[in-house]
């Protein structure tokens, strides 16, 4: 969680992929909706303010984890590709909504890509600028 609240991506992605890698081979399911879910237990249980399939005008986005001073709009994909990813939150404007915060929270985009041999994000990306 402080990776989160320090604004550290890629702390915060290895730790969803670590987290994703140790789940028994017997329980896992591969279907994307299953990495959602984790991703959301993992995120309540640790007591984050985290929403998934959050409606917005463009859509539903996969998960929305909001830190004091940082806010993620995280998109998940299985097996494609992270750039999907970013394209449909660009696409489908995911994070118009909360322009507003931009003074006062920095906002992430970050698409993930899941390989389901593995179960660990094999690449994830965040869009620069």
């Amino acid at each position: 969680m402080q990776s989160a609240g320090n604004g550290d991506v890629a702390t915060l992605v290895s730790s969803i992929s670590s987290l994703f890698s140790q789940i028994p081979y017997e329980l896992h399911i591969k279907d994307e909706r299953y990495y959602h879910s984790v991703f959301l237990s993992f995120m309540m249980a640790l007591g984050a303010h985290v929403e998934g399939e959050k409606s917005v005008s463009g859509g539903r986005i996969d998960a929305v984890l909001e830190m004091p001073k940082h806010l993620y709009v995280i998109e998940f994909k299985r097996d494609k590709n992270a750039q999907i990813a970013i394209n449909q939150i660009l696409a489908k404007h995911y994070s118009d909504g909360w322009t507003y915060l931009g003074k006062q929270k920095s906002i992430h985009l970050i698409g993930l890509d899941v390989n389901t041999s593995t179960r660990a994000v094999d690449v994830w990306q965040e869009p620069i600028g």
